[in-house]
């Protein structure tokens, strides 16, 4: 699959003064991908999983034309200590959110 542009969904994630419907973000990813939008950046931190739950669910039935990056390591109680425990720890949850076993 070739990449070609991309999809940020900070937004999704309801901190920035407006909250989004999972109808609501299906339809914004429906229209993406009408213009050949294939990649969507996510992040754990956008709404504490919420945009990779709507991601998950909005790209469901075609999963097999979008690739997904998501990022982890924000915290919000302390500082985030990178080591080999927290990523098996963290990655797992960003993949539960998304629907996936792994993101690409």
């Amino acid at each position: 699959m070739s990449l070609s542009s991309a999809s940020g969904t900070w937004q999704y994630g309801g901190e920035w003064g407006m909250d989004f419907t999972q109808p609501e973000v299906n339809a914004i990813l429906d229209k993406a991908r009408e213009l050949g939008v294939n990649l969507i950046d996510t992040a754990e931190c956008y709404g504490d999983h919420t945009s990779e739950a709507f991601i998950g669910n909005a790209i469901n039935r075609d999963r097999g034309n979008w690739i997904v990056a998501t990022k982890f390591g924000h915290v919000f109680h302390g500082p985030f200590k990178p080591h080999r425990r927290t990523v098996g720890e963290r990655c797992p949850q960003a993949g539960r959110s998304i629907a996936e076993s792994i993101a690409d």
